[in-house]
């Protein structure tokens, strides 16, 4: 019987997340509610 046909190396899709800097997103965190407190503080 043929051998089925070579598995693909995960290359590209490894490459993808070691891209990212110490597996972080590149979206930013939503902030927090603290901010928004600092906000309300500086306006009264």
């Amino acid at each position: 019987p043929a051998p089925a046909a070579p598995p693909t190396p995960p290359a590209p899709a490894a490459a993808e997340p070691a891209r990212t800097p110490a597996g972080r997103p590149t979206v930013p965190p939503p902030p927090t509610g603290r901010p928004a407190v600092g906000l309300t503080a500086d306006r009264s």
